[in-house]
Parts: C-alpha cells; sequence; structure tokens
C-alpha cells in the first residue's frame, strides 16, 4: 500500500505528517512526502521519507504582488500534483494542512482517491475550509473548531504526536546545566521569535537562580552566561521537553499539543500576526484550561516575564495544577488512528 502524505507551510503541519508518517510505517505502508519549495518542509523531512516538491504557495498574509503571483502558482502545483498521482498511484492522501497540502489532496480528491485532512489549530485554515468538503474525514484538534467548518465527517481526536516527543535520552547535565536549578525551557517556535528573544535577552540577568534550555532560531545575537545552553534549533525536542520545568513559548498549534504529550506548565506569547488571530485562541484554550499563562506580545517586558517565572515555578501547587491541566487535551494515539482509518479505506474499496 502507498499512501502519499500532502504538508507544508509551518513545523506544525509538517511535524503532523511525520507522526502520521511515522504510524504508517509500524503498519506495512509505503509513504511518500508531497510539500512545497515554498516553507520548511525541506529541512525538516531531510532523508526520512521519500519527498516531493510542488510550487505551492500561500494566499493569506502576502503582499499584493505575490497575491497576483498566486493563480500561476496555483496553476502550475495543480498540474505538478496531477503528474504525481498520475506517476505514484497511491492508495490514499492524507494533508496535514497548510497551503503546502492544498493541491494534492484536491486533485487526489477530483481522481476519486480516498482522502483525510487533518487541522491542529482551533481556528481552520482556508485550506481546511475548502478540502474538508472533499475529503472523506477531517481530524480536528480542537473541538471548537468543528463550529467553523461545514465539511462532512468531522472528527475531534486531538494532536497527532511524534513518538520521539515522550523518548528522553539526555539529562540536564547533557546540557552543560546544573541538576539543582530549576530550569526553563524558551523557543520561538521552528523558526525562533525575534521579539520573545530580544526580551528574553533582558530577562536573563534578572533570574540569576533559574537556568535556560534557549532555542533562538535564526537570531544572530551571542549570549556567554553559564546558566544558559543556546542553540538555534534542537533536534530531539523531548530532551528538552523532559529537563525542563516551565515552557516560554509562542502558541502555534503543534507546540500546544506536545505540552499537553509532555505534561509541562507554560507561559505562552501568541504570535500577533497569526492568520485568524489563532495563536492568541489556542493559548486562551489553555488557559481557561488552568494549564497555562497568556501574556500578549505588545505586553511583553523583561520585568513581566521574569516576575511570571517566579510566580509559577515558586508556586508548587499551582505548578501541580497546571500539569493536571494539561492532560485534558492529550491523545497519543491519534496519529495512529488516522493511519489505520486510511488503511481501513483501502482495504474496504
Amino acid at each position: 500500500m502507498k499512501i502519499i502524505i500532502a504538508t507544508g507551510g509551518t513545523g506544525g503541519h509538517i511535524f503532523t505528517g511525520l507522526a502520521i508518517a511515522e504510524e504508517l510505517d509500524n503498519l506495512g505502508a509505503k509513504v511518500l512526502i508531497v510539500g512545497s519549495k515554498s516553507g520548511m518542509t525541506s529541512d525538516i523531512i531531510k532523508n526520512q521519507y521519500p519527498l516531493k516538491l510542488t510550487w505551492q504557495r500561500a494566499l493569506l498574509g502576502k503582499s499584493p504582488k505575490d497575491k497576483l503571483k498566486f493563480p500561476l502558482f496555483l496553476s502550475i502545483s495543480l498540474f505538478q500534483s496531477l503528474r504525481i498521482i498520475m506517476k505514484e498511484n497511491p492508495d490514499g492522501v492524507i494533508g496535514t494542512g497548510g497551503f503546502g497540502s492544498f493541491s494534492l489532496v484536491f486533485i487526489a480528491a477530483l481522481c476519486g482517491i480516498p482522502t483525510i485532512i487533518t487541522e491542529i489549530d482551533s481556528v481552520p485554515g482556508l485550506t481546511t475550509k475548502i478540502l474538508s468538503k472533499f475529503a472523506y474525514e477531517t481530524w480536528l484538534a480542537f473541538p471548537s473548531a468543528k463550529r467553523k467548518l461545514s465539511g462532512r465527517n468531522l472528527i475531534s481526536a486531538g494532536f497527532p504526536i511524534r513518538k520521539e516527543i515522550t523518548k528522553v535520552t539526555k539529562t540536564i547535565k547533557d546540557f552543560g546545566l546544573n541538576e539543582k536549578k530549576p530550569t526553563i525551557f524558551i523557543f520561538g517556535g521552528s523558526r525562533g521569535a525575534r521579539h520573545i528573544n530580544e526580551v528574553f535577552k533582558e530577562t536573563l540577568h534578572l533570574l540569576p537562580d533559574f537556568q535556560f534550555i534557549w532555542q533562538t532560531g535564526d537570531w544572530q545575537e551571542s549570549i556567554n552566561e553559564d546558566n544558559v545552553y543556546i542553540t538555534k534549533f534542537i533536534d530531539d525536542i523531548g530532551n528538552a521537553y523532559a529537563n525542563a520545568q516551565l515552557v516560554i513559548s509562542r502558541a502555534g498549534a503543534l507546540t500546544i499539543a506536545e505540552l499537553m504529550t509532555v505534561e509541562i506548565p507554560a507561559i505562552l506569547i501568541p504570535y500577533p500576526y497569526a492568520t485568524g488571530n489563532h495563536q492568541l485562541l489556542n493559548a486562551k484554550t489553555l488557559e481557561k484550561m488552568g494549564a497555562a499563562r497568556v501574556l500578549l506580545d505588545k505586553d511583553l517586558t523583561s520585568s513581566l516575564l521574569a516576575k511570571e517565572i517566579r510566580r509559577i515555578i515558586e508556586d508548587e501547587k499551582l505548578m501541580t495544577k497546571m500539569k493536571t491541566a494539561m492532560k485534558k487535551f492529550s491523545n497519543s494515539k491519534t496519529a495512529k488512528l488516522i493511519a489505520e482509518k486510511m488503511l481501513k479505506y483501502k482495504n474496504d474499496n
């Protein structure tokens, strides 16, 4: 059996694809990943699975000039997707949301190939809104997303998560840090976050009794502090989660899914320009559950961040309450359920 996973855009969509690919692998299926040349697909997938790229581009959030070019890129990517479908003759196609998955899933649906799509954000994107009308099933991470879709077979089942998130192979000493100090893991997403990095640089000096694992992304500043492990990107992010007591991050859906899986409290700083303001809605969902504290990007200062870190870390009852709340939407079997359902469609046909 051959299954194509169509993905692209942000790291959240791509890592969702990898989680499902891992389960398909375990079930004996052959996996091909199709993504967009625009975005992070090539950087994240690397040599893990066979990969083909189309010229699919995003529409929303782009300049007027880029929007004028969109019909051309869409036409080319639709043609490329048709060629891939004809050559590969897949038994099914799974799309993980984001602009990179649109053309391949759309063509597959028109060709009568079983299709499943996933939506990991609380606010469904344009791709999901369109494809949910064609796909056999749409799997949603947030139950609230159902209210914003009119497609058929909408299923709320939690987040597809990679198993490596729960694998721990390093201790805090492997990060060059002290076993006796509270550890905070800070990152702005797969590409970093300039404003968070700049504020946090000043926050460091206010918290000498704490230590930090800091993923900076492409931010170029140099930091020389004994209480900081600093790196552009962490491949084995599960180890960073396992060795921290608190996370500070943006509020992308994948990040929230991982936090729920490892059950770690968080201070969330939603990206203010996210489409449909979905990061704020993601973060507020966790805050209402009691699992996280939300700080707005426009209000973020070093003194406020330092105050919140101390307030959470130094209150054991609050930490326990936040950890317990993180379990509510966690479902480590979602990726497996999606993989099994896709193969069932093949067998039923």
